[in-house]
C-alpha cells in the first residue's frame, strides 16, 4: 500500500472511526509514513489509530510512535494549562477576548489531546488592546512584539507562543475587511470548555466560516498540511450531529454562512476545500454544509498536489532553506503567483486586491530588505 493511503486509512480510522485494511507495517513503510505525517502535521493522529488498533510494529519503531504522541499529549496539556491561565487573567481585567483554532477545535476531536498542537490565538476587540498590552507586560512579565503581518501580536509565556489579534484575519481587498470586522464585533460569541474552563469562540458558523478562511489563505501563499483540513472537518462533522440532535445552540446556520461566503466571494472556495474533506480526509458529504457537485472537484488534484508537495503551512518543496533574503522572496513570490494562477477564480475578488495591492507591496519591501 502506498504511504499516502495509509495516511488515508489511519486519518479515517482516527477520525471517524472505520476500520482499518492492514495489522502491521514494516520499517520502510513506517519511516514514509512518518515523514508524511510530519509533513502533514497529524503525526498524532497516525500514530494514535496505530496504537489504539494494535497494530504490528518493529519495536524501535513502536517505541518512536509512543514517545511522540506522549510528547504530543504533554505538549497539548501545557497549551492547556497556558490557556486557562489567559482566559483567567483576561476574565479578572473584564478584558473582552475570545480564542480561535488550536485548542478549542481540538477540544471537539474524538481525542483532544492527540492533534497537534501549536501556539495559541486569540482575539482582543479593540476597546481593550492598550490595556491589554499593559497587563499583559505587568502580570505576565512578556513585551508583546507587533507582527509584520499587521494582524497580530506575539509573546512567549511558559515555553507557549501566543498571538494576540487586533485583526482576525487581513484582507486585501478593502470591502472584505470592513464586512468581516462588523461580523466579529457584532456576531454573538460561543464557549467550548476545556479542563472543565469556560473558553469563549466563535459562533458555529462563524467559526467554521473563519478556520476555512485560514485555510485558504495560507493554501494560496505558499501551502498548507492536512491538519488544517482535518479541522474544518471536524467542525463541519460536530454541527451536523447538533442539528441531528436538535442542539441549535452548536449547529451551523447555513444560510448565513453561504450569505458570508458570498459576500466575500469564497464560496467557489470553500466548495473546492470540500471536495477534499470529503474524498481525503473522510468527512461524510452529507455532513459537509453545501451540495457539491461535479464542478467543484475540479480543482481537487492540484490542491492536493499542493498540500502534498508544500505540507504544513508551506515549510516544504523549496530549494531556499532559509527564510530571508532576496532567493527566497524571489521563489516565494513565484510559487504564490503559481498557487493564485491555479485557484483564481475560487475567490476572485479577494486575489485580484492581493495581486494588484499586496504581493507587489511584499516585493518592494524583501528588495529593501
Amino acid at each position: 500500500m502506498c504511504v499516502t493511503k495509509l495516511l488515508k486509512e489511519l486519518i479515517h480510522n482516527e477520525l471517524w472511526g472505520e476500520q482499518l485494511s492492514f495489522s502491521s507495517i514494516d520499517k520502510k513503510d513506517f519511516s514514509d509514513l512518518q515523514n508524511i505525517a510530519n509533513m502533514q502535521t497529524v503525526n498524532g493522529l497516525v500514530y494514535s489509530s496505530l496504537i489504539n488498533n494494535n497494530v504490528k510494529l518493529p519495536q524501535q519503531e513502536a517505541l518512536v510512535a509512543f514517545g511522540s504522541l506522549e510528547n504530543t499529549k504533554k505538549t497539548n496539556l501545557l497549551l492547556n494549562k497556558n490557556l486557562i491561565i489567559l482566559t483567567e487573567l483576561l476574565e479578572k481585567h473584564n478584558i473582552k477576548f475570545f480564542v480561535v483554532k488550536g485548542q478549542t477545535i481540538a477540544n471537539s476531536y474524538p481525542r483532544p489531546l492527540h492533534r497537534v498542537g501549536g501556539d495559541i490565538d486569540f482575539y482582543c476587540f479593540a476597546e481593550d488592546l492598550e490595556r491589554l498590552l499593559n497587563i499583559l507586560h505587568k502580570e505576565l512579565n512578556v513585551e508583546p512584539k507587533r507582527d509584520e503581518s499587521e494582524q497580530h501580536y506575539t509573546f512567549l509565556f511558559n515555553k507557549t507562543l501566543f498571538e494576540l489579534h487586533f485583526t482576525l484575519y487581513k484582507f486585501a481587498n478593502t470591502e472584505n475587511q470592513r464586512y468581516f470586522d462588523n461580523l466579529i464585533n457584532f456576531e454573538p460569541l460561543s464557549y467550548t470548555f476545556i479542563d472543565n474552563k469556560k473558553i469563549p469562540t466563535l459562533n458555529p458558523t462563524l467559526n467554521l466560516a473563519y478556520t476555512f478562511l485560514h485555510l485558504f489563505h495560507h493554501l494560496i501563499e505558499l501551502g498548507v498540511g492536512l491538519r488544517q483540513f482535518c479541522d474544518v472537518a471536524i467542525l463541519c462533522h460536530i454541527a451536523a450531529m447538533a442539528e441531528q440532535e436538535g442542539d441549535r445552540k452548536n449547529c451551523i446556520d447555513k444560510v448565513k454562512l453561504i450569505e458570508i461566503l458570498t459576500r466575500l466571494d469564497f464560496l467557489k472556495a470553500f466548495t473546492a476545500i470540500g471536495t477534499v474533506l470529503v474524498d481525503e480526509i473522510g468527512l461524510l458529504e452529507t455532513e459537509f454544509p453545501y451540495t457539491l457537485t461535479k464542478k467543484d472537484y475540479k480543482r481537487k488534484k492540484y490542491i492536493l498536489n499542493v498540500v502534498y508537495k508544500r505540507g504544513n503551512f508551506g515549510k516544504y518543496g523549496r530549494t531556499t532553506k532559509v527564510r530571508s533574503g532576496i532567493k527566497y522572496y524571489i521563489e516565494q513570490t513565484n510559487i504564490k503567483l503559481s498557487h493564485y494562477y491555479h485557484l483564481f477564480n475560487l475567490s476572485r475578488k479577494e486575489n485580484i486586491a492581493l495581486i494588484t495591492k499586496e504581493i507587489p507591496k511584499k516585493i518592494l519591501q524583501a528588495i529593501k530588505r
